[in-house]
């Protein structure tokens, strides 16, 4: 299944396509946008959802050959579909020029579709999209609970006076809940739902994840008397940009949560 994302502000143009992507059964749709979205709002949404293809509307060419440059920076080998009412030429030239290598025009034909999806799916299992991680992370060891939680929380905050990106202060000890009763942090959410809502994670969801502070985010691991026992490993700071918690880092966790769920 390609996971994909559609961006059309154009309702009738949206609906089609979305009725015929469903029928394929080819195509796992992430995000629906009925608006161009600006820059930031493409970072985020591709950094929190990692999508192969993005079926994009030609209605306002300059708004929608921005989001593909931008989407050219911001996650490399991402496969971007025009799609428009109907086929200009010269219109048709400058999208290709830009580097779109695919167009669809209404009412979109099954077999084009298909086509178009064989082609994609080659592309993507010949050239996966690159996600580039920034590689910087701090471990603090949790021999003495109580000493580390208070230096990684320090050594958070003299990072967000000195990196430009955010940072994210994480507490992995599912069995302690420590940072969150040292911080005093007041958020119900944790880590825990953070996996619970793997599939669902995004820009939106992520404030109700964690406890902001300037430019520190804070994510604990929950209560500590949770219903399963399991020896933590690590409590890690990571400088982010927007929201950290990917669905695949998310999904990942919550892989985690079933295997010691079910011993």
């Amino acid at each position: 299944m390609l996971k994909a994302a559609i961006i059309s502000p154009d309702a009738h143009l949206r609906d089609e396509l979305e009725k015929k992507l469903t029928r394929s059964g080819r195509v796992t749709c992430l995000r629906t946008f009925e608006h161009y979205p600006d820059a930031p709002e493409v970072t985020r949404f591709v950094r929190a959802r990692a999508p192969e293809v993005v079926f994009l509307s030609m209605e306002t060419r300059s708004l929608a050959l921005a989001i593909v440059r931008r989407l050219e920076h911001d996650l490399p080998g991402v496969q971007v579909v025009a799609i428009d009412r109907e086929c200009n030429q010269q219109a048709l030239v400058e999208t290709i020029r830009a580097g779109v290598k695919d167009c669809l025009f209404l009412p979109f034909d099954a077999s084009e579709v298909n086509e178009v999806l064989d082609r994609l799916s080659a592309n993507v299992a010949k050239s996966p999209v690159a996600f580039e991680w920034t590689g910087r992370f701090i471990r603090f060891s949790l021999e003495a609970r109580r000493r580390h939680v208070d230096r990684g929380a320090e050594s958070s905050m003299a990072l967000t006076k000195v990196m430009e990106e955010r940072v994210l202060l994480a507490d992995f000890d599912l069995s302690s809940g420590m940072l969150r009763f040292m911080l005093k942090l007041t958020q119900a959410n944790s880590l825990r739902e953070a996996a619970e809502w793997a599939l669902e994670i995004d820009e939106s969801v992520w404030p109700r994840l964690v406890t902001t502070l300037g430019k520190l985010d804070v994510l604990h691991a929950g209560p500590w008397d949770v219903p399963f026992s399991w020896q933590p490993r690590r409590c890690g700071t990571w400088p982010i940009s927007g929201a950290l918690c990917t669905a695949r880092c998310a999904w990942i966790f919550r892989e985690i949560l079933s295997s010691t769920r079910s011993r």
